[in-house]
This record gives structure tokens, C-alpha cells and sequence, in this order.
């Protein structure tokens, strides 16, 4: 296994599932619900999630592929566990000019770490990303704002169908594979209402 993140564009996922609300609680899963109040696409075309096992920050891609439209926000990725890890870790970020522009631009990038299953429960954690966090050239937020700072161990909440989008992707999860013992986080949900 060359790299223990998965990464992926909302808009590259494209087989239909039930939807998350459909959840059992026999799952052990966390959706991620990216919550905006930036405009697609005027201010964001595309969004990169990288994760990992464990309790450490994800590499970042400096390249990203081709990528088509995401819809409003919110917006949710799920994650699954195979039972390999209780923890794991991810980045997010929202980019404009995706397929326009030779380089994307950044636009927000959020960082949580430490994100624990809770066994046999289908949990739910809301991260905003607001026009307030937004990087201008290259200069992202420097830390002080609780609502852009990056997030470590962060509490989470009861899944709540009403808050998070329906899903259109397949179930994939952690679990454990090849010499590491451990797969990366993969997306399970990812769509918008």
C-alpha cells in the first residue's frame, strides 16, 4: 500500500445507495457534515478529503484531478469501520476552478484529528467551513477563530438525518488489510440536499 489516505472528489462518486438516514445502529460509522456558507459554484467547485488511520493529520495531495460539479452544501462523507482502528483523521478542502484553472485554488481547509468510532453507532460530526476561514493567495487563517481553527478529538454527536444529506455512494470502510493491518478511512456518503 503506497499511502494510507483515500481521497476523493464528491463529484467522482457516482453509484447510488440507500441513504445514510437509512442507517442500522448495528453500523459503526461517522458522517462528516460540511456545513457552508460559501456558494457553489460561484466560490467553490470541488471538495478533497483526505484521511487516515490513527491520530495524526493526513498528507495532502498538491494535485487534483478532473472533477464535475458539487451541489449545495451541506455536504457528507461517511466513514466505516472495519473494526481495524478506532481512530482516524482527515482534511478537508474546498477548491475553486477545478477543470478551469491549471492549478485549483484553495479556498478553505480544515484539518480534524482523532475522530473516534463509537462501536456499533452511527455518529455524526458538523464542520463548517465558512467564507470567514477563506485563504486569500496562498494565506489561509492563522489560528485563533474557534469556528476556522483545525480540530483535535472533537465531541460527536447522534447522527441526525434532518442535519446530514442523503448519501449516493457505496458502504466502504477501515478495516484491516497488507502489512500495515489497516485500510484508510474511506468515503461511504457523500452527496447534497
Amino acid at each position: 500500500m503506497t499511502a494510507m489516505r483515500a481521497r476523493l472528489l464528491l463529484t467522482m462518486l457516482a453509484a447510488a445507495t440507500p441513504m445514510l438516514a437509512g442507517c442500522h445502529d448495528d453500523f459503526t460509522q461517522v458522517a462528516l457534515v460540511i456545513q457552508s456558507d460559501l456558494q457553489v459554484p460561484a466560490d467553490v467547485d470541488a471538495m478533497d478529503v483526505g484521511a487516515i488511520p490513527g491520530s495524526s493529520a493526513p498528507p495532502v495531495n498538491q494535485f487534483f484531478g478532473p472533477a464535475g460539479a458539487i451541489g449545495p452544501f451541506p455536504l457528507s462523507v461517511g466513514f466505516e469501520t472495519g473494526g481495524a482502528t478506532p481512530v482516524f483523521s482527515i482534511t478537508v478542502r474546498l477548491f475553486r476552478g477545478v477543470g478551469t484553472l491549471p492549478q485549483p485554488t484553495l479556498v478553505v481547509s480544515r484539518t480534524v484529528t482523532a475522530i473516534h468510532f463509537v462501536p456499533d453507532h452511527t455518529m455524526m460530526l458538523v464542520l463548517p467551513m465558512n467564507r470567514e476561514c477563506a485563504c486569500v493567495g496562498t494565506t489561509c487563517p492563522s489560528a485563533g477563530n474557534p469556528n476556522c481553527d483545525n480540530l483535535d478529538n472533537p465531541t460527536l454527536e447522534p447522527f441526525d438525518p434532518a442535519v446530514a444529506p442523503p448519501s449516493s455512494t457505496t458502504n466502504v470502510g477501515v478495516g484491516g488489510t497488507g502489512g500495515t493491518g489497516v485500510r484508510p478511512p474511506t468515503a461511504i456518503d457523500a452527496g447534497a440536499r
